[in-house]
């Protein structure tokens, strides 16, 4: 049985394949979209433990997914991942609920750590 169910959203597709077998590894469920849109209309079907999502897209953001996601499922977990080093965008998605914000590169201890301790609260 997989420790939790995990949508992976980065318009790059080495990180979705990286994320993806990192987790894989760890024991997650993954399914990953290229997207914010695809986001969207992947929680429409399914129901994730955790969306870990990439900051930067083209569309719609990781701040404009996370604004959604919380706006449709307040007790959704939103893990922020980003290789751009700043603070504003931090506290920013932070402050629309993501439950943890990781910076590129991150390894997957500190990946699985992060999804660990979300999923144990």
């Amino acid at each position: 049985m997989a420790k939790g169910r995990v949508l992976a959203v980065d318009d790059q597709r080495y990180f979705r394949e990286l994320i993806s077998g990192l987790l894989g590894q760890e024991g997650y469920e993954v399914l990953t979209v290229g997207s914010g849109e695809e986001a969207v209309r992947a929680m429409e079907r399914e129901r994730f433990d955790v969306v870990v999502t990439d900051l930067v897209m083209p569309g719609m953001s990781g701040t404009d997914l996370v604004r959604r996601i919380k706006a449709t499922d307040p007790e959704q977990d939103v893990v922020v991942v980003t290789g751009v080093v700043d603070v504003r965008s931090a506290v920013d998605a932070m402050k629309l609920g993501a439950s943890e914000y990781l910076l590129k590169p991150f390894d997957r201890a500190a990946l699985a750590a992060a999804l660990d301790a979300i999923l144990q609260r």
